[in-house]
C-alpha cells in the first residue's frame, strides 16, 4: 500500500472502523542491529492497523499499530511531496470530495463513482455540520431476481442543498471516474453537478470520464464485477449495475487514467 497521505486512509473509513489493510513495504526496510544500521536483502509483508478511534477528524494525528516484522525494529512512514493525493471510491470518493473541499493543500483526487452529497450519516467538521441527504424508500425498486434498486431512492442534493458537499471551496485538481450503469447512486449526475459548481465560483473544470455498462464498485484490474450485495442504509442486497466485458474493460482504463492522473499531478514519475 502507498498512500502519500493519511487522509487517504481516511478516506476509505479506515480509521473510523480500525479495519486493518494488508501492506508491503517499499523497502527494503533500514534495520538497526547492535548499534549499526543495515539495510535488510528483500522486501518485507507487515500489516499496519489504524488503532480503532471512536471518531474520525481528519486532521488530528493517527496511531498506527505494525505487525509482521522484528521488534524494536524501525518503520518509517514517508509523505513523498510537495502535493498530497486522495483516492475515493463509493463512500470513500464522497469522503475525499468532503475533505477536499474543507482541508488545505490537497492537490489531487480520483472520485470514483463519489456522492457529491452526504450519504447515510452527518459529516462534522468543527463548527460546520453537513446532514445525509434523505431517503425515498417508496422509490426502492425490486429485480426479478427479488434484489432491491436503490439507484431512485435518494433525494436529490439539489433538494436537499444543505447535503451537498461544498466542493467550490476546494482548490484541489479533480479526476472523476463514472460507471454509466452505476445502480448504488447517479454517480454520473453528482459528477455533473459537482463540476457546475466548481466552474459556477471560478473553479478549475474537473475531468470527467464516463464508461458504459461499467457498475458501481470499480476496483483495480481483474477484480470479479460485485453485481450485487448487502447495503446497510437499507438492510438488505442490493443491485450494484454493470455488464462483466464492459465492467472488466473499464477497470483497465480506470487503473491507467488514475495513475497518470497522479504523476501528472503530484510530480511522480511513471
Amino acid at each position: 500500500m502507498v498512500a502519500s497521505s493519511l487522509s487517504v486512509l481516511r478516506a476509505c473509513g479506515l480509521c473510523q472502523w480500525g479495519l486493518k489493510n494488508w501492506a508491503r513495504l517499499s523497502g527494503p526496510p533500514l534495520l538497526r542491529l547492535g548499534g549499526r544500521s543495515t539495510w535488510a536483502s528483500s522486501r518485507t509483508t507487515a500489516t499496519l492497523s489504524l488503532k480503532p478511534s471512536g471518531r474520525c477528524c481528519w486532521d488530528e494525528p493517527l496511531h498506527i499499530a505494525v505487525q509482521g516484522l522484528a521488534p524494536e525494529q524501525p518503520v518509517t512512514l514517508r509523505v513523498k511531496g510537495p502535493g498530497i493525493g486522495l483516492l475515493g471510491n463509493s463512500k470513500g470518493g464522497e469522503l475525499g470530495l468532503a475533505i477536499s473541499s474543507f482541508l488545505k493543500g490537497i492537490t489531487a483526487a480520483v472520485i470514483i463513482n463519489g456522492s457529491v452529497a452526504v450519504v447515510g450519516a452527518s459529516i462534522h467538521y468543527k463548527d460546520e455540520t453537513l446532514p445525509p441527504v434523505g431517503i425515498m424508500r417508496d422509490r426502492v425498486k425490486m429485480t426479478k431476481d427479488g434484489i432491491m434498486d436503490v439507484v431512485e431512492a435518494l433525494k436529490s442534493p439539489l433538494e436537499d442543498q444543505k447535503s451537498f458537499i461544498p466542493v467550490e471551496r476546494s482548490d484541489t485538481t479533480f479526476l472523476f471516474l463514472v460507471g454509466q450503469d452505476d445502480h448504488n447512486w447517479k454517480s454520473e449526475f453528482y459528477s455533473n453537478e459537482a463540476s457546475k459548481r466548481l466552474q459556477a465560483h471560478g473553479k478549475e473544470k474537473p475531468q470527467i470520464i464516463c464508461y458504459p455498462e461499467a457498475g458501481h464498485y470499480i476496483e483495480p484490474p481483474y477484480w470479479p464485477l460485485c453485481r450485487a450485495a448487502h447495503h446497510v442504509l437499507v438492510g438488505g442486497p442490493i443491485v450494484y449495475g454493470g455488464e462483466p466485458r464492459a465492467h472488466a474493460m473499464a477497470q483497465l482504463d480506470v487503473w491507467e487514467q488514475l495513475q497518470a492522473f497522479f504523476h501528472k499531478h503530484l510530480g511522480g514519475k511513471s
